[in-house]
């Protein structure tokens, strides 16, 4: 047995050393690693997209290769080579939009390929089904009556929970909230985490077994718990499609349903595609808006100087009744910089978005570097939003203020950080639902920041570590619990409070 083992390493000790002596210039530097093909399977596995700031902080480098058993990686994180990588015709995303659809959508294999005959080299074409529903969800998600719609809903559920709300785990309340909020917002009033109280549980445990799901080896022994939350979740959605639900939900549940109608695709694979949406839909809200509330209400100072910002931004709702305001919330986007300057500092710190392509045919990138056919390149958010060259000094501490109209510039760096800025990815897979996601947040901020303080049971406030072992999370989430008390706050200059969207 022994000796069995000590062939295959040597094996593989050998087929690395001629792979690294084959991997000089021009392609990116290896990192080398104390295991071959192992070392940096396991950094992954434990610290998901941190494990790659680690190796950036310490190298330095554009971008670098990491070698895998079955998979060469390259992590780019070079601001300008990232543009360049995103504008090139043989480096895309489609594959892995037909890697998501088998494995998180469960697909049926006639679905499958109908979107393989669609592509062509390796790409959506432009009469494909990939390409009509990207342009769907963007244009959904573009429009202010269906943004305004959505967010209403919104705000008027979370007022109603917040009313009931008294102590508990900040995070895990933001998340059960976010989830029945954004999902009455946009299902309407079929929407099945209201029908099956329990799918909220499974959803949650789908997520968390995502990645092993996208590996898809053995998925119901290995992401058991998330093999049959996924089976839970397209049940409950074909439910949803068979009983009319789309018919009364969002306009952009509505276009995506009528477009899948036309292309007679079958409610079971509508409802794989809609399971794969609810990632967008509740993954990364609720640990944005959950670190928005934790950097406001840990600074008191900030938290004046935000209740001061939001209270300009009232207009009387009742001239009879001058207790009465409104808070409108494109007010608040365009006239609180310092709110919104809160919001990208929090995206910044906490957001860790990976930007994934794959290289169709060996590509030149530039004059000096070259990838190779089938490798995955990685653009790690992180490793360009904690660099001073281009956020300015001390990116490792949370400014609230660094993004007022001016600072960057005064450091000479506005153009630089506006490129390194990636919260919702870029390119063709900039988030179509971050304007959104924005106003969801923001408003949801400004109902607590002005009617509520939020007091930490313990008496003060401790920063929480982070779940770092997740890669398909845009902003990584608290790992330990960060328990609060919910206490109305009476404000003669806030009154009764009504939002316009």
């Amino acid at each position: 047995m022994f000796a069995c083992f000590a062939v295959v390493l040597a094996i593989l000790l050998l087929v690395y050393r001629r792979l690294s002596r084959r991997g000089g210039a021009p392609q990116p530097s290896f990192i080398p690693e104390k295991i071959p093909f192992v070392s940096h399977a396991l950094g992954i596995a434990r610290h998901g997209a941190v494990y790659y700031k680690s190796i950036s902080d310490r190298t330095r480098l554009p971008i670098f290769g990491l070698r895998l058993l079955t998979q060469t990686i390259y992590v780019v994180t070079d601001a300008n080579l990232i543009s360049k990588i995103q504008r090139h015709p043989t480096i895309s995303f489609d594959p892995f939009v037909l890697l998501a659809a088998e494995r998180l959508c469960g697909a049926s294999p006639a679905m499958l390929q109908t979107m393989r005959n669609e592509m062509k080299d390796g790409k959506k074409t432009r009469s494909s089904l990939m390409n009509e529903s990207h342009i769907l969800t963007h244009s959904a998600f573009r429009s202010q009556t269906n943004l305004s719609e959505m967010v209403g809903k919104i705000l008027d559920i979370v007022s109603g929970e917040l009313e009931h709300t008294s102590a508990g785990d900040l995070f895990q309340w933001v998340r059960h909230t976010v989830c029945l909020a954004s999902t009455d917002a946009v299902y309407g009033p079929q929407n099945p985490f209201r029908v099956d109280t329990g799918l909220e549980d499974a959803f949650w445990n789908y997520d968390a077994d995502l990645s092993l799901l996208l590996l898809n080896f053995l998925p119901s022994l290995t992401a058991r718990k998330g093999h049959f939350a996924k089976k839970a979740l397209r049940q409950a959605f074909t439910n949803y499609f068979r009983n009319g639900g789309s018919e009364k939900a969002s306009g952009f549940v509505r276009a995506c349903n009528e477009a899948n109608r036309k292309r007679g695709i079958s409610e079971e694979d509508q409802a794989g595609f809609e399971v794969v949406h609810c990632i967008g839909l509740l993954v990364n809200t609720p640990p944005t808006l959950f670190w928005m509330i934790y950097h406001i209400f840990s600074d008191p100072d900030l938290l004046e100087k935000l209740r001061i910002e939001l209270i300009a931004c009232l207009q009387p709702d009742n001239i009879e009744d001058s207790t009465a305001k409104i808070l409108d919330i494109e007010k608040v986007v365009s006239d609180s910089p310092l709110f919104q300057s809160t919001f990208k500092e929090v995206l910044r710190a906490h957001a860790s978005s990976l930007s994934t392509r794959i290289v169709l045919e060996d590509t030149s990138i530039g004059s000096d570097i070259l990838l190779k056919k089938n490798a995955v390149v990685h653009m790690p958010s992180a490793c360009l939003h904690s660099d001073p060259a281009y956020f300015g000094p001390g990116t490792e501490s949370f400014d609230a203020s660094r993004f007022l109209p001016g600072n960057l510039l005064k450091e000479g760096m506005a153009a630089k950080s506006q490129a390194a800025f990636r919260p919702f990815g870029g390119g063709s897979t900039l988030c179509p639902g971050r304007h959104f996601a924005t106003m969801q947040i923001l408003s949801i901020t400004a109902l607590v920041v002005l009617g509520f303080d939020v007091v930490p049971e313990r008496g003060e406030w401790v920063c929480p570590r982070v779940l770092e072992s997740t890669m398909t999370t845009t902003v990584l989430p608290p790992k330990e619990d960060v328990r609060v008390r919910f206490e109305r706050r009476r404000d003669p200059r806030v009154g009764s409070l009504r939002f316009k969207v």
